[in-house]
């Protein structure tokens, strides 16, 4: 767990653009879940970091003590699991002439 999300939100706010200026139109979707695992609490904290969440679960100290006790048991991990939306986007059509 040593990615950075700075492109996957660079990439995002390029698509909401497009849709706003009406380059393309939304299709088919779907939605699955998507399992991460981090093996320190590094990787965990940068993870919620990069999904606005860090302030939200670092509040939750209980939680934050038993995820560090977690990981010093032999070969222990983090699984954190999120929501994946795949979105199929139509380019519009030029409008014609008149």
């Amino acid at each position: 767990m040593r990615e950075s999300f700075h492109e996957d939100h660079a990439a995002d706010r390029a698509i909401a653009e497009s849709l706003r200026s009406g380059w393309f139109r939304r299709g088919a979707r779907a939605e699955f879940l998507v399992d991460r695992e981090m093996d320190t609490m590094e990787d965990f904290l940068a993870w919620l970091t990069d999904f606005r969440q860090r302030r939200i679960i670092t509040a939750n100290r209980a939680l934050i003590r038993k995820l560090k006790r977690a990981l010093t048991v032999n070969e222990s991990i983090i699984v954190g699991r999120g929501l994946v939306t795949l979105q199929v986007l139509r380019k519009r059509e030029p409008q014609a002439a008149r």
